[in-house]
C-alpha cells in the first residue's frame, strides 16, 4: 500500500503558482469573513461559569506556587513586579517543568510534564509567553542591577 509520501509530488511552475495564489485571494475577497465571537455570543450563565472556572484555576495556581520551596521563590521573585500575578505563577511552573522535561521544551511538552499541576486551559500558558504580559520597564530595572553585579564580580 502506497503512502502519501511515496507518491511523486507534482510541482507547480511559477506562473501556475501565481495563478493559484491569485485565485485563492480573489475567492477570499468575495466571501465575507465573520469573526468567531459574533457567532458565539455567550449567555450570562455561561460567562459566570467561565469566570468561576478561571477563578478556580487562579486559586489552584496560587496554592501550588505557595507550596514550592523558598529557594525557588528566591530565584524567581525578582521577576514578580514585571508580571501580573497569574502570569508569574504560570511562568514559575513552566520554568520548573523545563528543568524536568527531557526533550523538546515546547509549551505543550512542559504542560504534559506538569500534568495535573497545571490548572486551567493550556492556552493560558501559551498566552503567558506570547502576549504582552511583561512590564518591560520594570523588567529592565531588575536586569540592569544584575548585570552590574555580574560585571563587578568578574573584575
Amino acid at each position: 500500500m502506497a503512502s502519501i509520501t511515496d507518491r511523486p509530488r507534482k510541482r507547480l511552475t511559477p506562473k501556475r503558482r501565481q495563478e493559484a495564489v491569485g485565485a485563492y485571494h480573489r475567492q477570499q475577497a468575495r466571501s465575507p469573513r465573520q469573526s468567531r465571537r459574533r457567532n458565539q455570543r455567550l449567555s450570562r450563565e455561561q460567562r459566570r461559569q467561565a469566570a468561576r472556572k478561571a477563578g478556580l484555576s487562579r486559586r489552584q495556581l496560587k496554592r501550588i506556587c505557595g507550596q514550592l520551596p523558598k529557594p525557588v521563590h528566591a530565584v524567581f521573585e525578582p521577576l514578580a513586579p514585571a508580571l501580573t500575578r497569574p502570569t508569574y505563577h504560570r511562568l514559575v511552573l513552566l520554568a520548573l517543568a523545563a528543568i524536568l522535561t527531557l526533550r523538546g521544551r515546547t509549551i505543550a511538552n512542559l504542560l504534559r510534564t506538569l500534568g495535573a499541576l497545571a490548572p486551567g486551559d493550556p492556552s493560558s500558558y501559551h498566552r503567558a509567553l506570547s502576549h504582552r504580559r511583561w512590564r518591560s520597564r520594570r523588567l529592565r530595572r531588575w536586569r540592569l542591577p544584575a548585570r552590574i553585579r555580574r560585571a563587578r564580580s568578574r573584575r
